[in-house]
């Protein structure tokens, strides 16, 4: 392919064809490519070590045949994303729809960022974080909440072990390497600021609602 590019040809249905000429220039809006690990790093460095969440659809096939024949691009290295799963991990699990069901800790098994935050300031933070990995915790009433939408993809996550399961926070702690102590002061915390409505790393009000409270096991997912 070759030559200016002019307008867009649209082909409708019923077989009838639409032209549009484009006088200043056109704008390719097909979609992102946040869930394209090879693309985000070369964008964004940061971004080879962070799994995210996007939707499986988003891997810029259009975008790099638009800079094959000579598009101009802006604005490649701002990716937002929810970060969630491992790196090249095909089963990541999801337990953070609900924003008012989950806590994030880090290795140290401490809470570092208020989980209502923009998508860019959660990316950011994880990335701070000991070997950019941090766990979402949830107890069983939120992970039930998930399972209408989300119970597939996590029940695949368990089996494939980047899901885990734990009766109490000890072995929860246990389990997922993280200090016992820590991760009980982190729940601890949270729990007393939905009971007092003030986060000290300032969760908005509205998802100060869920405690992190009921075994059946508590699910966490890894980073």
């Amino acid at each position: 392919m070759s030559g200016r590019v002019l307008g867009v040809k649209i082909e409708q249905k019923g077989g009838k064809t639409l032209y549009l000429r484009a006088l200043n220039g056109v704008v390719a809006a097909a979609g992102g490519f946040a869930a394209n690990d090879r693309l985000t790093a070369i964008h964004d460095p940061r971004m080879g070590q962070l799994g995210t969440t996007n939707h499986p659809g988003a891997t810029g096939d259009v975008l790099i045949d638009l800079v094959d024949i000579g598009a101009g691009t802006r604005g490649l290295d701002y990716i937002q994303c929810i970060p969630g799963g491992v790196p090249g991990e095909k089963h990541a699990p999801n337990l953070f729809t609900h924003v008012d069901r989950f806590l994030f800790v880090n290795l140290d098994g401490k809470r570092f960022i208020k989980e209502d935050a923009r998508r860019d300031v959660l990316r950011d933070a994880m990335l701070d974080q000991p070997k950019a990995i941090a766990w979402t915790i949830v107890d069983a009433d939120g992970f039930e909440q998930l399972k209408n939408s989300k119970g597939p993809e996590n029940e695949v996550a368990l089996k494939t072990g980047t899901l885990y399961y734990a009766d109490s926070i000890e072995d929860l702690a246990k389990k997922i390497g993280v200090p016992a102590n820590n991760l009980k002061e982190a729940v601890d915390t949270y729990n007393k600021a939905v009971d007092t409505k003030k986060d000290p790393l300032g969760r908005a009000e509205g998802v100060l609602v869920n405690k992190i409270i009921k075994a059946r096991s508590m699910p966490v997912a890894l980073r």
